[in-house]
């Protein structure tokens, strides 16, 4: 299951329950938009506070709108050197690098489960990988589960 928080400090107390049970977690930040880049560093602590054992990835989204940009690619790399994170381009409209990071996240997912043991999520969930291009993430169904645990092919993370 997946959440998008907008990262508005108005929303702090409906986002922390999101944050509980999370297994993985996508800052994002506009290329337009300056201001975002800036409360990485603060949207990282507050799910590192509810959620210590997380996998987490950087998207900078609208690479397409790059003759807009409100701070520099440097800008940006600085951010994800100091957060530690992982930094993906992508752009949503033109669906650049979008698989990419959400396969490196599902695969860091799996990883902190196998290396921390982790508990699943609260809500349940799975990752799945498929033919062609990544993972799915989502909701598992009871029919899935069976089939899950007969073949061993989906981990629940």
């Amino acid at each position: 299951m997946l959440w998008a928080t907008a990262g508005l400090d108005e929303f702090d107390g409906i986002t922390k329950k999101f944050y509980k049970g999370a297994i993985g977690c996508v800052i994002t930040f506009s290329t337009t938009d300056k201001a975002s880049l800036e409360a990485v560093e603060s949207w990282k602590a507050k799910v590192e506070a509810e959620c210590p054992k997380v996998a987490m990835v950087l998207m900078q989204n609208k690479i397409d709108l790059a003759d807009q940009a409100s701070f520099t690619q440097q800008e940006a790399e600085a951010v994800a050197t100091k957060t530690g994170l992982r930094l993906f381009r992508t752009s949503v409209k033109e669906n650049l690098n979008v698989n990419e990071m959400f396969d490196a996240l599902a695969a860091d997912c799996v990883k902190l489960k196998r290396t921390t043991g982790v508990a699943e999520p609260s809500v349940g969930g799975t990752v799945k990988k498929t033919e062609g291009d990544g993972f799915n993430l989502g909701p598992e169904k009871e029919d899935e589960k069976r089939e899950r645990k007969k073949k061993k092919l989906t981990c629940i993370v």
